[in-house]
């Protein structure tokens, strides 16, 4: 489903935090011990039919590329252990049962075409050098059918490339859109890596050879490209420019890399080889890993399966949940209840104090009854102790009273976090996925806390609901003592829903509007009154896809790291997508605050500057620079209003790909390849309408070191400037970057050292 989400707040709450659990999914940690790589992480999608096939095929690759890495990092890395997650629906296998495994944590997916790259492998990639990337895309068509080897190369081989932009954060050395380029000696020069590829640069139609040049740039024009011999010297690189070649079986070093061509490695990486940033710059850089002594060994594979979901809310009944907390951890578990968990979903409710009991045994989710019969279990009292490991323990009884062990169920952990935790090993051994939800500003360190702080008074806004959602559309209304005195939701067309079409709660203080139906499209109005008390109200709208065949806009939310202590600056990320297609022109904010209350509010651009990486990839970035140490939260809200036919339009643009291979020379002969298969530009180009989200991202922390002065970061680099001739001018254009990263303005003198040109005959 699509969640949208709105929450305006007057005290501390955990409705947000609970949205960050359950929709933002942390990514699975893949392991290098050694020299093999260990917990890597294959998911099939749901959408997938099962067929054993896909199985052995996915094995074959793995193993074949472990030796491409093997080969090609000098027999320093390679695969080791490797699990395949199959669907919940595949019945044919006898499959494991999973422990902490879930698709959303899977770094490669297996999954059908994507709207935007079709068939064509690639790996979600916005970070900065050297930094891991999402996951690797991979489609069933390209692990199945052998046609489309002829198109990207061996699949041992194009996994590798795609590893490489995953692991190590190097990026492409082949650029579809800038394929030629004017070399140091004036001659011109196909965009790759190294030079030492050999090749004829020919035309598409009558595959002759170039010979006309563009009057405009002075380079081939677009109706030439570059073919490859396919017989090349032995260990040619590089990797990431032609995986295709039989005998490029290297990366780029040193030796060989080309730092005259204009593509994505030489922008992003400071013109640096793809082997000194892996093994300088990467997560595997600290590791030192010498080569290997003799052969690798073979990869080692696990299939599993997600089996029917099982959940425990652990609930924290002690006496410091008093008051508002109670009543917070009761309207959170609620929402839970009522909107979030899916049908056929088992729950059951634990409690704890200083000793633990169960309050409600595991039930199944079939309608509306069963969840308003779970929360009239919620408690709403509070005395006594902390033991959160004896919670968490009755939670472990609870879920094994399925099938008679907890490996993959959930335990949704409600608390104020004021205990001493000393199970973390017997958390680890049961194979369960805890989520932890913080209430309270005394939340041990180990918690995670979301607090949001407004004033009072008559809270009023606008909530686009697109043509992609609309069903089980949800105005949910919390307070904290005395009922507001008015509610009133305005429809796109007009209709006026108050306070008497609202079911209300007076134990868990709700009030809730489900729309019958599916909602109308457009522009939705609400307006709460509250002057009687001082007290936090908050407002949450969701609302599901109108249909499987209608894939929602969705929002995801992340920080570079986890944690900082000052040395570098951090990056706020948001994906903005309709399944797989980026959605572009939206107005995307960024909130971060602290547990101390200090707030920063940051415009996400997607620019091609600064922190962003690429122009028009529906990925919205900026830099975080504070010098305020705390645990902050991150809360972005994308909206988009429908001022034009072209504003927010979901565009093509493709990077970090598996290059596709137009043809070869083949012993002097030019052999073309088929036509790439074609993307449709009627879906790529639709227009998505008005529509408004909110993403929950993962908390993190800043820790400065003591008596340290705050940082002062530079102006960060510029990586789009350029230069053209124009009568006997220069003009130089680029995206300004701020004083401060790209916070504040820059001046000029501080963002170039130098600027030289030099004309042909030589003068500077």
């Amino acid at each position: 489903p699509g969640y949208i989400s709105r929450s305006i707040t007057m005290a501390s709450e955990a409705v947000a935090v609970l949205l960050l659990v359950f929709l933002s999914g942390s990514t699975f940690g893949i392991k290098l011990e050694g020299n093999g790589y260990t917990d890597v992480l294959i998911a099939i999608n749901p959408v997938v039919p099962e067929n054993p096939l896909l199985i052995e095929r996915i094995k074959e690759m793995m193993c074949n590329a472990s030796s491409v890495l093997f080969t090609a990092t000098e027999d320093k890395f390679y695969f080791e252990e490797i699990t395949i997650l199959v669907p919940p629906n595949w019945s044919q296998g006898g499959y494991g049962r999973t422990k902490t495994e879930t698709y959303e944590k899977a770094k490669i997916i297996i999954n059908e075409e994507n709207r935007a790259y079709g068939d064509q492998p690639y790996t979600l990639q916005y970070g900065q050098c050297g930094s891991e990337s999402r996951y690797i895309h991979l489609t069933t068509k390209f692990i199945l059918d052998d046609e489309l080897i002829k198109l990207y190369g061996p699949r041992g081989k194009v996994l590798v490339h795609e590893w490489a932009h995953l692991r190590w954060g190097v990026y492409d050395e082949f650029d579809d859109g800038q394929p030629f380029y004017k070399g140091a000696h004036s001659d011109i020069q196909a965009t790759r890596c190294s030079l030492e590829l050999d090749g004829k640069i020919v035309n598409r139609i009558n595959h002759t050879n170039c010979t006309h040049i563009d009057p405009n740039n002075k380079i081939y024009p677009q109706d030439c490209v570059f073919l490859a011999d396919s017989e090349q010297w032995e260990n040619t690189a590089s990797l990431m420019s032609y995986p295709s070649l039989h005998k490029v079986t290297r990366f780029c070093s040193k030796k060989t890399h080309n730092s005259e061509a204009p593509n994505a490695q030489n922008r992003m990486c400071d013109n640096r080889d793809v082997m000194d940033v892996i093994f300088t710059s990467s997560v595997d850089a600290k590791a030192n890993v010498q080569p290997l002594k003799g052969p690798h060994p073979a990869p080692r594979f696990t299939v599993m399966q997600r089996g029917q979901r099982v959940v425990c809310l652990v609930l924290d009944v002690s006496g410091s949940m008093r008051g508002s907390r109670i009543l917070q951890q009761q309207q959170a578990a609620s929402l839970f209840l009522t909107t979030i968990v899916e049908d056929h979903s088992y729950v059951g409710i634990v409690t704890f104090t200083k000793d633990a009991k169960t309050f409600k045994p595991l039930t199944v989710i079939h309608g509306e009854e069963s969840r308003t019969q779970l929360v009239r279990y919620l408690p709403s009292e509070a005395n006594g102790g902390t033991d959160i490991c004896k919670g968490l323990k009755n939670g472990f009884e609870e879920l094994r009273k399925d099938n008679g062990n907890t490996m993959g169920d959930e335990i949704i952990l409600l608390t104020d976090g004021e205990s001493e935790l000393n199970c973390a090993s017997e958390v680890k051994e049961s194979g369960a996925i805890v989520n932890t939800i913080a209430l309270g500003p005394s939340a041990n360190k180990e918690l995670k806390m979301l607090s949001e702080i407004s004033g009072n008074g008559i809270l009023n806004g606008t909530v686009s609901v697109d043509h992609t959602i609309g069903n089980k559309t949800t105005f949910l209304v919390l307070h904290e003592s005395q009922s507001p005195e008015d509610i009133e939701i305005k429809s796109p067309s007009g209709q006026i829903y108050d306070f008497i079409d609202f079911q209300h709660s007076s134990i868990s203080k709700m009030h809730s509007l489900v729309i019958q139906g599916t909602a109308e499209t457009g522009d939705w109005t609400y307006a709460i009154k509250n002057t009687l008390s001082d007290q936090y109200i908050t407002i949450t709208i969701t609302s599901c896809a109108v249909s499987d065949a209608i894939p929602p806009v969705t929002v995801k939310a992340h920080m570079s790291q986890q944690s900082i202590d000052g040395s570098k600056p951090m990056l706020v990320y948001a994906e903005v997508n309709q399944k797989g297609v980026p959605v572009i022109l939206a107005d995307v904010m960024a909130t971060l605050k602290s547990d101390s209350g200090d707030q920063y509010q940051l415009e996400l651009l997607d620019n091609g500057a600064g922190a962003d990486a690429f122009r028009n990839d529906g990925i919205y970035s900026r830099y975080f620079t504070t010098s305020k140490n705390g645990r902050y939260n991150l809360k972005v809200k994308v909206q988009r209003k429908n001022k034009g036919k072209n504003n927010g339009q979901v565009r093509l643009k493709r990077h970090s790909v598996a290059p596709y291979v137009p043809g070869y020379v083949i012993q002097g002969k030019v052999v073309m390849n088929p036509p790439k298969p074609p993307v449709s530009e009627d879906d790529l180009q639709a227009d998505v309408g008005s529509f408004t989200r909110t993403a929950i991202g993962e908390s993190f922390s800043v820790s400065l070191p003591p008596r340290v002065p705050p940082p002062n970061f530079p102006p960060n680099k510029i990586t789009d400037l350029n230069a053209e001739i124009e009568e006997d001018k220069v003009m130089l254009t680029w995206t300004a970057p701020g004083e401060d990263m790209d916070q504040g303005t820059g001046t000029v003198p501080n963002l170039f050292k130098s600027i030289c040109i030099t004309s042909r005959a030589g003068q500077v």
